[in-house]
C-alpha cells in the first residue's frame, strides 16, 4: 500500500515560493483524512538550504535533489528526477501548485506514472468509497467531486 503524500516545492531566485506553504497546507487537510506521511521534494541547483527552510517552518521531512543546471523550473530535470524518485518511492497522492509550473509537471507525472491526474483542487474529504477531490466546474458554477480509482493521484 502507498502510505505516502509528496509535495513538490517550488522555489525562484533562491528563494522559497509562498505557494509551497500553500500546498503543505493542502497535504496537511488530506493527511487528517488518510493518516499518510507527507514528505516534500524540491529539486534544484543549490536547494539544500531551502530544503531545510522548508522543514523548519513546516516540521516535515524535505528530500533535497541537487542537480546542476539552470537554477530556476526545467521542466525536463524535474521530469526526470521525480520520475526516478517515484519510481522507488510510491506515493499514494503526489501535490503540486496550481500554477504554470505545477500545470506543466503534473500531466507529465501522471503519464509517468500511470497516475490520475486530478487538477484545480479546492477541497477534499472522505466518503465510505475513499478519498474526493472537489474542483470547479463551467467557470465555477458548479462543483464536482472527483474520486480517483488509481493508486498513484497527481493534484494540483
Amino acid at each position: 500500500m502507498r502510505n505516502e503524500i509528496a509535495v513538490i516545492a517550488e522555489h525562484a531566485e533562491g528563494k522559497v515560493k509562498p505557494v509551497t506553504y500553500e500546498i503543505i497546507a493542502f497535504a496537511g487537510q488530506l493527511q487528517e483524512l488518510t493518516q499518510q506521511t507527507i514528505v516534500v521534494l524540491i529539486v534544484g541547483a543549490e536547494v539544500s538550504k531551502l530544503a531545510g527552510e522548508i522543514a523548519e517552518q513546516s516540521g516535515l521531512d524535505v528530500k533535497a535533489f541537487e542537480v546542476s543546471g539552470p537554477a530556476g523550473y526545467n521542466a525536463e530535470i524535474y521530469r526526470k528526477v521525480l520520475v526516478e524518485h517515484f519510481r522507488i518511492h510510491r506515493a499514494a497522492y503526489v501535490c503540486a501548485a496550481q500554477t504554470s509550473q505545477g500545470q506543466d509537471l503534473a500531466p507529465v507525472l501522471a503519464v509517468e506514472l500511470a497516475a490520475a491526474c486530478i487538477s484545480g483542487v479546492e477541497a477534499v474529504y472522505s466518503i465510505e468509497e475513499g478519498i474526493v477531490f472537489e474542483r470547479a466546474l463551467y467557470g465555477g458554477k458548479i462543483k464536482a467531486g472527483i474520486r480517483s480509482i488509481s493508486e498513484t493521484s497527481v493534484v494540483t
